[in-house]
């Protein structure tokens, strides 16, 4: 069993980075689609 949970481990960890990949450049384009770079937009760049 222990062979298996570390595929699905591996593959669930494989899933989130891609969710996350994709969450950080929808949130950029947002952030970048003015133009400009607020100083909002950087506190939150800088927090995450």
């Amino acid at each position: 069993m222990g062979i298996f949970n570390t595929i699905i481990d591996k593959h669930k960890a494989t899933k989130q980075k891609s969710l996350n990949k994709k969450e950080f450049r929808e949130a950029l384009l947002h952030a970048v689609d003015d133009g400009k770079l607020t100083k909002k937009e950087n506190r939150t760049w800088f927090n995450r």
